[in-house]
C-alpha cells in the first residue's frame, strides 16, 4: 500500500494518509470543481479495485474537496 501511495504522490495525484480510513490532500481530481456530494469518481475506483483485489475490501468516498470539505476521505469496509 505504501507503494502505490507513494506512486500516486509521485504523479502529483494527491497527498493520501491511510488509517480506518483514506485521506487525500489536494487531491488533482477535485480542483476547481464543485459539488454537493463527493465526485471523485477515478480516484475511487481505483482505490475501490484496489483494494478488492488486494484485500478483498471496499472503498467508498465519503468526504470530498469539490463538496466544500477540507480533503477526500474515503472509508475501507
Amino acid at each position: 500500500m505504501r507503494r502505490i501511495f507513494n506512486s500516486l504522490e509521485y504523479c502529483k495525484v494527491g497527498k493520501p494518509s491511510m488509517d480506518e480510513t483514506i485521506r487525500i490532500a489536494q487531491n488533482c481530481e477535485s480542483f476547481m470543481m464543485s459539488s454537493q456530494e463527493p465526485s471523485c469518481f477515478f480516484t475511487t475506483g481505483f482505490l475501490n479495485d484496489l483494494f478488492s483485489v488486494v484485500k478483498n475490501q471496499h472503498v467508498r468516498e465519503i468526504r470530498c474537496i469539490a463538496a466544500g470539505d477540507p480533503f477526500c476521505e474515503c472509508e475501507i469496509s
